[in-house]
């Protein structure tokens, strides 16, 4: 399992993900954990966009999950899609934190690469 570290500053108007970019092997679960400072942001969004297979979120074949925001923090789970032997894939994703009242959303566009288990 590999986690992913997000965390919001809706004072500073930023996020920080990390490790920015992470080397997970296909199958293997990855975990988005989220702590945002700040009452404003309410939601998280992860949308991953790859060229090969989606990945899976709780069962899901979606490219996107939503997750509410509660005591400054959310989870969201997936799985890497499976890639062939000797091949990578790279997938780049949107984090974004969800804010009320109109305001625009913060986020960032990191990179996952998926690589074959030895």
């Amino acid at each position: 399992m590999r986690v992913i570290y997000v965390h919001f500053d809706a004072k500073k108007e930023s996020v920080a993900v990390l490790p920015a970019a992470e080397v997970v092997f296909s199958g293997d679960e990855v975990v988005w954990e989220v702590t945002a400072t700040g009452r404003s942001i309410t939601r998280v969004e992860l949308k991953v966009a790859g060229k090969t297979k989606p990945f899976f979120f709780r069962g899901s074949k979606n490219d996107s999950r939503s997750q509410k925001i509660q005591n400054g923090r959310a989870r969201i789970r997936g799985v890497a899609p499976h890639v062939k032997k000797g091949r990578r894939a790279r997938y780049e994703y949107t984090v974004r934190g969800i804010r009320g009242r109109g305001k625009p959303p913060i986020e960032l566009d990191p990179v996952i690469i998926i690589v074959p288990p030895e």
